[in-house]
């Protein structure tokens, strides 16, 4: 069998399917930026243990509210200055991007499986479930969202599983009505 008759691979037909994807993105120079930028934001926070200067929770009240770039008694720098308690802020940052990361890609990963779900749901079935899902949906979207955090927040008190609950809960109807146009589409 010559090479021209090749039957191509699932594999190499996966790779063909994102190249013009790979190419309009290496053309947008801004897009390599935010992910340029995205990339040193998350290996800082995984690697925050090995890279912060000192530990973030350390109080120093000698050294409270340093400027940006001030050293300390033995002559190292505060990249990011002090706060109120001698704490160093680039320390903090470091862990607390990794908080923030966590949040972020937990609350999208279960709005989007609800929505993902819901939206399926509401695609393939049609008539009263489409319409009751994508009402509920409505409802979810006029709501201001802020409101709703601060509200569920008040009645079952902070925490980070709370946060990331709410936020993931609340998020589903945007991915929901993606899933559904997509499902009609292909339904039609």
């Amino acid at each position: 069998m010559s090479s021209a008759a090749r039957v191509p691979t699932p594999l190499r037909a996966g790779r063909a399917r994102w190249r013009p994807a790979w190419r309009s993105l290496r053309k947008s120079r801004l897009a390599l930026a935010g992910g340029a930028i995205l990339l040193v934001v998350v290996a800082t926070a995984l690697l925050a243990p090995a890279l912060a200067p000192r530990n973030p929770a350390a109080t120093n009240l000698i050294d409270r509210l340093k400027p940006p770039g001030s050293l300390d008694a033995r002559g190292r720098a505060y990249y990011l200055g002090t706060d109120e308690l001698g704490r160093d802020e680039l320390s903090r940052l470091m862990f607390g991007a990794r908080i923030s990361l966590v949040v972020g890609v937990s609350a999208v990963l279960i709005g989007g499986l609800l929505g993902l779900a819901a939206g399926l749901c509401a695609g393939y079935y049609g008539r009263w479930v489409d319409d009751a899902l994508m009402r509920l949906g409505d409802i979810q979207l006029a709501f201001p969202s802020i409101l709703l955090y601060i509200a569920v927040l008040a009645v079952l008190g902070p925490g980070l599983v709370k946060v990331i609950a709410i936020l993931g809960f609340t998020g589903w109807a945007t991915f929901g009505r993606l899933a559904r146009g997509q499902v009609l589409a292909v339904r039609t």
